[in-house]
């Protein structure tokens, strides 16, 4: 199995990247989002789980997501959790995720842990300018997550961007390959695909 560790600011387009590769591979190509990972709290009632910095990696149960890459490498079937970003909790249902000789990991945090890091085996860091980031973020948040402006705008400010600046922008360093993200960028994801495709031809 072939890794891909696919990273990046919020909104820089990683979803984009993955959803290019996802089309290109097909069944050849398993798919692990580090969002469906977030740790959930049913102990709290929603305006406490609101104000828990989701932006930060200690939110996400990055041990659950090793354990799934091991056992989709293993050849075992994982049953991937689904995250809420309307209620902040995971869902009672789960996505059943199949072994195929490609393996993609989005996220956020991916390069933040020397374990995760060690598992992939082509890094990829997708970047993008961050009035650019902020201007998409709000636009998904109020449509997709439907928060209102002034949350999503105070979010941005005092979790997202200082934590990006701590947790993610610091570990561009070790990717294997940058992106600037642009509003076209299928000749770069073809690039990548290409890459990987060499690398499952050996």
């Amino acid at each position: 199995m072939y890794i891909i560790g696919l990273c990046g600011g919020t909104s820089s387009g990683k979803s984009t990247a993955a959803t290019y590769l996802r089309k290109y591979f097909g069944d050849r190509l398993s798919y692990i989002s580090a969002d469906s990972y977030y740790i959930s709290r049913p102990d709290l009632v929603f305006e406490e789980r609101r104000l828990i910095n989701v932006d930060e990696p200690s939110a996400i149960d990055f041990q659950e997501i090793i354990q799934n890459i091991r056992l989709l490498k293993e050849g075992q079937i994982i049953r991937q959790p689904v995250y809420s970003f309307e209620t902040f909790l995971r869902e009672n249902v789960t996505i059943e995720t199949r072994p195929a000789p490609l393996l993609l990991v989005e996220g956020i945090f991916n390069f933040y842990y020397e374990e995760m890091r060690s598992l992939f085996d082509l890094k990829v860091f997708i970047d993008a300018d961050v009035d650019v980031r902020l201007s998409r973020r709000i636009l998904r948040d109020s449509t997709q997550r439907h928060r209102p402006l002034d949350y999503i705008i105070s979010q941005y400010f005092t979790k997202v961007k200082p934590m990006h600046d701590i947790y993610v922008e610091p570990y561009k360093k070790y990717a294997d390959i940058i992106i600037p993200h642009n509003e076209n960028n299928d000749d770069d994801f073809k690039i990548l695909a290409r890459l990987a495709e060499a690398a499952l031809m050996g």
